[in-house]
């Protein structure tokens, strides 16, 4: 049992019952175990990642480096590859400097306030596509810091918010500020983890345009929780406040089991990109900190890369904005926008689109090639089948509309085209009658200084005005052909 931390003797009785609604049932520590980042590397940046690699594992002995050498050699031969699913290599340990821990079969890192270990696999599993999964073994600082959070009472809070339309006040429940910390908390670990990861790794979420909060990551926390299925889901209804603290819910509908590892997707979020958790059933009295390599031990086995595609498909939903953003705005200013300005624009649209074909083609493959964990729900739905059909759906609708705006894009662009040739069509007609006007005028002044009669003279000048004309009118013609087929 949990001593409770009552920092304040003036909580009132109904604040007192909010508080406990984030505490355990059992009001028992809660050890927030392990975070798992996935991350996908594109074929792009293949040799920055094994040079990021080198640079990580610099210290490590000569004997363990062949696991680094190994993944050099996959990571070298991936792109011929053809729809092959890689076999995991699983590098050496990288543990936190300030455990003091020195062998020859890790390396030592600054890896910040949360961190001890870290434990990369890294998998080949398309000819263009490497995914990385992370596994980062968390010190006793993070449980300690997690349940102060629980156990702490808190007041109600009256917060003001600012907004165009004016002011309010905003009501914040014990149980809203407990959530909003835990939120606050998981997202330090997190960025612990991808700012020491940026330094060596480029990959398409860590270095995004957007915040550290696209990179798909899964929270591991463990406590005691009913093992049969229908008690699980009885139990995560009578203690759904506890739940929700967690940013979750425990539900027939969002609930995938495997053993004693309960699989949660983030509910009622206030991040528009959703990750995921895992809560841990310890069953047994195994200490700590063989309980949590236990976790990260037993987790290795199971990839996680579906959650990376999922996340990239996601994002691909931002291409298919900015498609549709572009096409609306060079329909409202047709006349203005240049041939030059929707050509540079085409350059960037065509290289994502690109990206994205490759991207759908291989990955479809890749997706029946993979082995996984096997999480599946009360009615039997098994999460990563769940999974394969969502990320199918989605691309399927991605490409639809894809395609349907690149239509539009081409009728535009066609249209400008005919625009444009025609202005140019113009400028030659233009420049033809300059210079026949021009060659009239000098072959007149040679004429007229002659000793010819001028009555022969105008009629020579007239035929040769007739003679000008005709190439003139045939130049014309064969433009207007040339405009037509471009």
């Amino acid at each position: 049992m949990l001593i409770l931390n009552s920092l304040s003797e003036d909580i009132s009785t109904k604040d007192k019952k909010k508080n406990e609604k984030c505490f355990h049932p059992s009001k028992e520590r809660i050890e927030y175990n392990s975070v798992i980042i996935t991350e996908i590397i594109r074929i792009d940046d293949f040799d920055k990642l094994i040079n990021g690699l080198k640079d990580l594992y610099d210290n490590v002995d000569a004997l363990d480096y062949r696991s680094i050498e190994e993944a050099e050699r996959m990571i070298n031969s991936q792109k011929n590859r053809l729809f092959k699913g890689g076999e995991a290599i699983i590098l050496p340990f990288i543990t936190n400097t300030k455990l003091g821990i020195v062998t020859w079969w890790r390396v030592n890192k600054d890896l910040g306030e949360y961190i001890d270990h870290l434990k990369i696999i890294i998998q080949g599993i398309s000819p263009s596509n490497i995914i990385l999964q992370v596994h980062a073994l968390l010190n006793p600082k993070a449980s300690d810091d997690l349940n102060e959070i629980i156990y702490r009472m808190h007041k109600t809070k009256s917060v003001p918010v600012k907004t165009t339309r004016g002011d309010y006040t905003s009501i914040h429940s014990p149980q809203k500020i407990k959530k909003d910390e835990i939120s606050k908390l998981r997202n330090t670990i997190k960025n612990e983890i991808t700012d020491f990861l940026s330094n060596y790794i480029k990959g398409y979420f860590i270095n995004f345009e957007f915040e550290y909060s696209v990179v798909p990551s899964i929270d591991t926390f463990c406590f005691n929780f009913p093992k049969d299925p229908k008690e699980l889901i009885k139990w995560g209804s009578y203690n759904k406040h506890f739940i929700n603290c967690f940013s979750t819910n425990v539900s027939e509908m969002n609930s995938f089991r495997m053993d004693n590892y309960l699989f949660l997707n983030e509910e009622d979020s206030e991040n528009k990109i959703v990750n995921q958790l895992i809560f841990a059933n310890p069953v047994d009295s195994t200490p700590e900190l063989l309980l949590k390599v236990r976790i990260v031990e037993e987790l290795t086995h199971c990839s996680f890369g579906l959650l990376a595609i999922k996340r990239w498909i996601e994002l691909q939903e931002y291409l298919v904005g900015k498609l549709n953003d572009i096409i609306t705005s060079e329909i409202n200013y047709l006349e203005t926008n240049t041939i030059d300005n929707l050509l540079k624009k085409r350059e960037v649209l065509y290289k994502e689109i690109f990206s994205f074909e490759r991207f759908k083609i291989e990955i479809e493959k890749y997706i029946d090639l993979i082995d996984f964990c096997n999480f599946n729900s009360i009615n039997g739905i098994n999460l990563f089948e769940n999974l394969k059909g969502d990320i199918k759906d989605r691309i399927e609708l991605i490409d639809n509309l894809i395609h349907i705006y690149f239509k539009q894009s081409d009728s535009i662009l066609n249209l400008k085209n005919i625009d444009y040739n025609a202005g140019i069509q113009n400028k030659i007609l233009i420049l033809t009658v300059i210079v026949a006007g021009m060659t009239l005028i000098q072959v007149y002044g040679v004429i007229r200084t002659s000793d010819m009669d001028n009555i022969l003279a105008n009629i020579i000048f007239q035929h040769i005005i007739d003679l000008m004309i005709i190439p003139v009118l045939f130049m014309n013609y064969i433009i207007k052909i040339l405009a037509f087929f471009i």
